[in-house]
């Protein structure tokens, strides 16, 4: 699973919404919450169901010559807040005794 939220990328900092063009691009950033080296990648997938061990998994990832397909057409992709985004959500229910749509 790979989590990504939407990012407006051709606009200078401080640029405010209603300024932006139909011009300005708009990009899907991941969001990476750790890097894992490959051992710690190998035992996470012999982890999760895996009939294979971490060292099966491993050969396979190193085996020279061996190409992997398409791996986006079978990742699943969720649409995100991004980290500013939440910050602020969290911020907002932290200085109000109610959330709006909830009373």
């Amino acid at each position: 699973m790979i989590n990504y939220s939407i990012a407006i990328m051709s606009c200078k900092p401080g640029t405010k919404k209603t300024e932006q063009t139909y011009s300005t691009k708009a990009y899907g950033t991941a969001q990476i919450h750790e890097v894992l080296d490959l051992d710690a990648f190998c035992k996470h997938i012999a982890d999760h169901n895996s009939p294979f061990s971490k060292g099966t998994v491993k050969g396979i990832l190193t085996e020279p010559g061996l190409e992997f397909k398409n791996l986006r057409s079978v990742a699943e992709f969720n649409l995100v807040p991004s980290r500013k985004a939440q910050a602020d959500a969290i911020e907002v229910i932290r200085n109000e005794e109610t959330i709006q749509g909830l009373e």
